[in-house]
């Protein structure tokens, strides 16, 4: 065995020699031609054409050429979920087909009311919607709302009988019926109540001008204030029985229902949220430069030292009155510290994004530090994406309606459908010691 120890003594300083020449050609061969290597060289070659002016063609040319296709992955096909029937309403649960709807007061019930209205709940066999969108284009229908587990709220054509019969003979339809004005209700608001202040989700097949008519037939209705803008509207009242009584009654209104009074959240800080981990590990820049935030709020300081020079502007024409400042809890000051400030006063307040600048939309009434809005949130936030804002900040509540999908939800939910290059952000957990509870 010892053999297999022994050192070899076959090989020359010649033949050593030729070995290394032809391992150190095998090495650069595959230096040379690794992907690595190349892109080294393509760096060097644009380094060198850095001084060259080029056209936008010519930039788009050479940049179109560091993209590489990838190959497409295949799914399994996933079955579709059946639809399970029933009509899920505020007022209960019920398949219209075979049970009978949840209890309305008589002052809520008008079996021919998509006669007046043209407002009708369509309920689809399947998940296939293509007949119904099919009909809409056809001018037979306009689809309004979305009620999801396969039903809709439709408006039929001025030739109300004839859409009804197109509708009701369609074999994808499971069934078609009248909406009693009372569907259209909060339950909290179909008995008397103390509720003055209401939300209401106008149909969006308005013509034009129809959303300052709808708001002076809210005043005629019985409310004291009102005011209506994309997708929502908003009155005070001091009989909310008998002004719901009307409204309800209205076909351009699809629902109605009570606000609860906006409240400020708190923010999540810059450790607890992990920004500062990931800017420490990661080898890009990650600071917000050239980004513009819109945020939401009380008002803002903007001689705050962490934030000088980066408020590009305060816009008051959401809120309760015209001043910009920040002149009760400071909250809008703080939440803005907590996205953008560069930690100049405080290194250990730096925020989520210090070089990013902010736009503010101050709601706050200063004489008693009452937190509301003026105006739909779909038009707060379409205003922001117009001057350039891509990210809305939104650290505000409900002081009730907890869970609920509100007409302000509708409202977010329909801004981002139609603008997909605004991300609007909610806080949320903010309510209770650890954020536990709503």
């Amino acid at each position: 065995m010892q053999w297999l120890f022994s050192k070899t003594k076959d090989y020359s300083g010649d033949m050593m020699k030729q070995r290394y020449v032809v391992i150190l050609i095998i090495l650069l061969l595959g230096v040379t031609s690794s992907p690595f290597f190349l892109h080294s060289i393509n760096d060097e070659n644009l380094d060198v054409q850095s001084n060259i002016v080029l056209s936008d063609a010519q930039r788009l040319e050479i940049a179109t050429q560091n993209w590489h296709k990838s190959s497409s992955s295949s799914f399994d096909s996933i079955p579709l979920k059946t639809l399970t029937g029933d009509l899920n309403l505020a007022h209960g649960s019920f398949d219209p087909v075979n049970e009978n709807p949840p209890y309305l007061p008589n002052d809520f019930v008008d079996e021919n009311d998509y006669l007046k209205t043209g407002l009708v709940f369509v309920q689809s066999v399947n998940y296939d919607y293509n007949w119904l969108f099919s009909l809409e284009s056809s001018g037979y229908v306009k689809v309004l709302d979305n009620l999801g587990d396969g039903n809709f709220i439709v408006r039929l054509d001025s030739d109300i009988e004839k859409s009804f019969e197109k509708l009701t003979s369609m074999e994808q339809s499971r069934w078609v019926g009248s909406i009693d004005p009372g569907f259209r209700v909060n339950p909290v608001l179909l008995f008397p109540n103390e509720y003055i202040t209401l939300a209401l989700i106008p149909s969006d097949d308005l013509s034009y001008g129809g959303y300052e008519n709808l708001a002076i037939s809210l005043l005629e209705y019985g409310a004291f204030d009102a005011w209506c803008g994309m997708t929502t509207c908003q009155v005070m009242v001091k009989d909310s029985y008998e002004f719901v009584t009307k409204a309800s009654k209205d076909g351009r209104i699809i629902w109605i229902e009570p606000i609860s009074e906006m409240i400020v959240h708190n923010s999540i800080a810059r450790a607890i949220s992990g920004v500062t981990n990931l800017e420490s590990s990661a080898t890009f820049t990650l600071d917000g430069s050239g980004e513009m935030l819109a945020i939401t709020d009380t008002g803002i300081d903007r001689d705050h030292p962490d934030i000088d020079g980066r408020v590009a502007a305060v816009y008051t024409q959401f809120g309760l009155d015209t001043s910009p400042a920040d002149s009760n809890g400071g909250h809008g000051t703080h939440v803005t510290l907590t996205a953008i400030g560069n930690g100049l006063k405080d290194s250990s307040s730096k925020g989520i994004a210090p070089l990013a600048e902010v736009i503010m939309y101050a709601l706050e009434y200063d004489p008693t530090g009452t937190f509301g809005r003026q105006g739909s949130i779909y038009d707060m936030l379409l205003d922001a994406k117009q001057k350039t804002a891509r990210i809305s900040i939104n650290a505000w509540g409900l002081n009730g309606n907890f869970g609920e999908y509100t007409v302000d939800s509708r409202s977010v939910d329909q801004f981002v459908f139609d603008e997909s290059s605004m991300l609007p952000v909610f806080s949320v957990g903010d309510r209770g010691g650890q954020g536990s509870q709503q």
